[in-house]
């Protein structure tokens, strides 16, 4: 029995001589692992079409132990992604998404944030505007995952001026009041004023050209992962995941 899936390849791992097994998210049944014989062979039509940064219309059939992949073809190519830093960047969102996601979870609004960066990321070629790419997609990320921060008032009190700091445990902004209760209770981290423009920022114009500061870039992506890492029904991004999106701003800028 076939069907087919509309997906984008978020990584590839070796299986035997000549085969591999690819992960997929699709908008049909979230992350799947399909295998794909014979792509490992030089002569593989297949294996070319999918090391393509594109969208593919993928058709699978059953087996007994995994699904095998069996033709694809592609529906949207983001062939502007070309330079070394825009696919260390488009990597970089790809492993984050395997990392958090598990297989048969479906969430089309995943699959369109996928296509949505990598497009971005395709008609971006400064690295700062790159940056900025990464971060909107992890913010965004979150509230797909379950995880939705208060960003427009304090958490606690609904004050809107003042704002210092961040519960990690509730997910939201806080007031120098709630934030030196929360720091007592251990529940909460320091937020400059300028990490919080940032934030709101990048998640409401991802797009927006004035340089962010790298100290002020690197607050605002590590209140993101501390903020994961305080709900466990999700799994922890690995440490070569963290590497890698902690390591993409210093190749951006060091390849720029």
């Amino acid at each position: 029995m076939t069907y087919r899936l509309t997906g984008i390849v978020l990584r590839r791992r070796p299986l035997r001589e000549a085969d591999r097994l690819y992960t997929v998210y699709t908008r049909e049944r979230g992350k799947v692992e399909l295998l794909a014989q014979g792509t490992r062979k030089i002569q593989s039509k297949l294996a070319g079409t999918l090391e393509t940064l594109s969208v593919l219309n993928i058709q699978a059939a059953r087996g007994k132990a995994m699904d095998r992949l069996t033709t694809a073809d592609v529906v949207e190519s983001f062939s502007g992604i070309r330079t070394a830093q825009q696919i260390a960047a488009s990597l970089a969102i790809f492993a984050l998404t395997d990392d958090l996601t598990r297989g048969g979870e479906q969430e089309e609004m995943l699959f369109e944030l996928l296509g949505e960066t990598c497009r971005s990321i395709a008609a971006t070629d400064d690295s700062v505007s790159l940056e900025r790419r990464l971060d909107a997609f992890l913010w965004k990320l979150l509230p797909i995952l379950g995880y939705r921060p208060e960003l427009r008032h304090c958490l606690r009190c609904e004050a809107q001026e003042g704002i210092s700091g961040f519960d990690i445990h509730g997910g939201g902004i806080l007031c120098d009041k709630c934030f030196r209760q929360a720091s007592v209770e251990g529940k909460a981290v320091n937020l400059t004023l300028e990490a919080l423009r940032e934030l709101r920022s990048i998640v409401h114009n991802p797009g927006h050209p004035d340089a962010t500061p790298v100290d002020v870039a690197l607050a605002v992506r590590r209140l993101g992962f501390l903020f994961l890492a305080m709900h466990g029904e999700r799994p922890w991004p690995s440490r070569n995941v963290l590497s890698a999106i902690s390591s993409t701003s210093s190749r951006i800028i060091s390849l720029a």
